[in-house]
């Protein structure tokens, strides 16, 4: 019995003591979270600059002088110059004033709130709510150059690809490792532009740049130069297409964490390639279709019955799907419905500027 009583005590302790993080974690204002970490949209980071600080990189900073606004300073690992100002209203923070090339999706009027873990910021349209972006909590600026190339790997790399020969090529998620290539060694570097890591893959013998476009993906061997990467001459392509064994999620992530859009377009299979008219217009179809794809899988997940014929039966093909609802709209989880919204913004953004190319 006095096991029993032991036990009760030290379970109700724990309680007791989460619930007082979490009083505590309530008790935060939003102000003190957005002032407290490094924000990033997996591309640039921005951080607030205290009112104390009268000036930054030259950049007068607005909150000297009303401390009411908040002055978020920041740049990408090639650059600095992005600023943002916060101005409370209503409740809310909204983006009054920003750098020419900053946060360029995110206009001038946006909101910023966070998300109910406050692990997220999600930037909104003032006046209808669409979501604009999401910024994750990035531990410090040297976390960012990891948190790239972790981005690349996982959601523009990983997978089972193969060849017009039929030829396997393994991605692993968890570590700069690539099978099938002609190399002694399957692991590889990310080579860099303009200090930026990109998809440039360095195995102990050769070079590749990869051009994704949906789920296919051209490998270009290449040679390193004092101006960047350059196609060897005489050395043939790899084309792959990413293969899916039927038990298997195509966009397992979706579920797991509010993404960036960089992190969709990776996964969507964003085009890194010239904008040469019809090459370029075909990428952006497929990335249209993955991203398309990506918003139904989440729906699919949750046994959603497709009305929509070609919808159905590409996840009929999925032995985890279970059509079974004609409406999941509450069964969706925050983050879910975060990637949704992201997704159809994304989505809107790449067929505005597809139309452009006609």
């Amino acid at each position: 019995m006095k096991t029993f009583r032991y036990l009760f005590l030290f379970f109700l302790s724990i309680v007791l003591e989460n619930v007082q993080l979490m009083a505590q974690k309530v008790n935060i204002s939003d102000r003190e979270v957005l002032t407290r970490h490094i924000w990033t949209d997996g591309f640039e980071f921005v951080r607030n600059i205290p009112p104390e600080n009268s000036k930054i990189m030259g950049i007068p900073n607005p909150a000297a002088k009303d401390t009411s606004l908040l002055f978020l300073v920041g740049g990408s690992l090639h650059e600095g110059g992005t600023h943002l100002c916060l101005q409370k209203r209503q409740g809310q923070f909204v983006i009054t004033q920003k750098g020419d090339d900053a946060y360029q999706w995110f206009p001038i009027g946006d909101i910023l709130t966070l998300d109910s873990l406050r692990q997220n910021v999600l930037i909104r349209n003032e006046k209808n709510g669409q979501l604009h972006g999401v910024l994750q909590i990035l531990p410090d600026f040297d976390a960012l150059r990891p948190l790239m190339q972790e981005d690349l790997r996982i959601y523009g790399l990983s997978g089972t690809y193969t060849d017009e020969r039929g030829r396997q090529y393994v991605f692993s998620t968890k570590e700069n490792q690539a099978h099938g290539f002609p190399s002694t060694s399957p692991t590889y570097q990310f080579g860099e532009l303009y200090d930026i890591p990109a998809m440039i893959l360095i195995f102990q013998e050769k070079t590749y740049r990869a051009h994704a476009a949906g789920q296919w993906m051209r490998l270009t061997p290449v040679q390193a130069t004092e101006e960047g990467y350059y196609p060897l001459r005489g050395e043939k392509e790899i084309f792959l297409k990413r293969v899916l064994s039927p038990d298997e999620y195509a966009y397992p992530m979706l579920t797991k964490k509010m993404l960036t859009a960089r992190q969709l377009l990776l996964y969507a299979g964003i085009a890194a390639i010239s904008y040469h008219s019809e090459e370029y217009r075909s990428s952006m179809e497929h990335v249209i279709q993955s991203l398309k794809a990506m918003r139904n899988e989440i729906y699919a997940r949750h046994g959603y019955i497709f009305k929509n014929k070609e919808w159905r039966e590409f996840f009929e093909k999925r032995t985890w799907y279970h059509p079974v609802k004609q409406d999941i709209t509450y069964d969706l989880s925050e983050i879910e419905q975060t990637n949704i919204e992201h997704l159809s913004y994304l989505q809107l953004k790449m067929e505005k500027e597809l139309d452009h190319t006609k």
